[in-house]
């Protein structure tokens, strides 16, 4: 986290899963043109798994500066549906997956 890497260093299928990953919140780029990407640290905590102890309730949100809205879920927390269910009222939910929904924040 922090450090940069450069997208020209990548192959094609990785260059095409990098704009997976920054869809999904796990990367950054300042911007969309750019040359260079920056793990996030949620990013780093789901490649090589989180430290962190705090009891979130197994959800953790991601709200970008595009307002788009990445909650990351722990299927086995019988929590999970009740924080996502309550996102659905605060933002369009876009996808929905097992341990991953994504969202966007909207005017309505």
């Amino acid at each position: 986290v922090g450090r940069s890497y450069a997208i020209a260093e990548l192959s094609d299928p990785q260059q095409r899963a990098l704009e997976v990953l920054f869809a999904l919140g796990l990367i950054f780029r300042r911007k969309e043109t750019s040359s260079r990407f920056y793990p996030t640290t949620i990013g780093a905590g789901v490649a090589f798994g989180s430290d962190e102890k705090a009891d979130t309730g197994g959800v953790s949100i991601l709200v970008q500066t595009n307002f788009q809205v990445v909650a990351y879920t722990d299927a086995t927390q019988a929590s999970a549906s009740l924080v996502l269910n309550t996102l659905g009222l605060f933002c369009e939910i876009k996808v929905r997956l097992p341990n991953v929904v994504v969202g966007a924040i909207t005017r309505d």
